[in-house]
């Protein structure tokens, strides 16, 4: 199933569930919706890095990591002229880009010095 078809699904089943409910329990799904929405939102905010936080964290220069988006090996986003990346994205780009093998092992580390 497509992502648009189960958003519809989703759509017409959480309808149905609200119609059952009472304006206060609906209040109520609704400020827990939104609270989700916000704490997603954080996540997401969290994980933008620039590229000094991508160079430190793979330890690179960020000449190599200039080379690597105009490569197209990982990628990057432009907010208002600013380049940022997605901490998510990296990582994915890492694992599935053979060449950057061995920046894989890095994550790793980090975690066991921190134990």
């Amino acid at each position: 199933m497509e992502l648009e078809d189960e958003i519809k699904t989703l759509t017409v089943a959480f309808q149905e569930f609200l119609i059952g409910l009472t304006k206060q329990q609906i209040n109520i799904v609704r400020s827990e919706v939104y609270k989700m929405v916000e704490s997603i939102e954080d996540q997401e905010r969290e994980a933008l890095m620039k590229m000094d936080d991508v160079a430190k964290e793979l330890q690179v220069s960020k000449a190599t990591i200039s080379v690597w988006l105009k490569q197209g090996k990982i990628p990057g986003h432009y907010i208002s002229n600013r380049l940022f990346f997605f901490r998510k994205e990296i990582y994915a780009a890492i694992r599935n880009e053979p060449s950057l093998e061995k920046y894989k092992r890095i994550k790793k580390r980090k975690a066991n010095r921190t134990r």
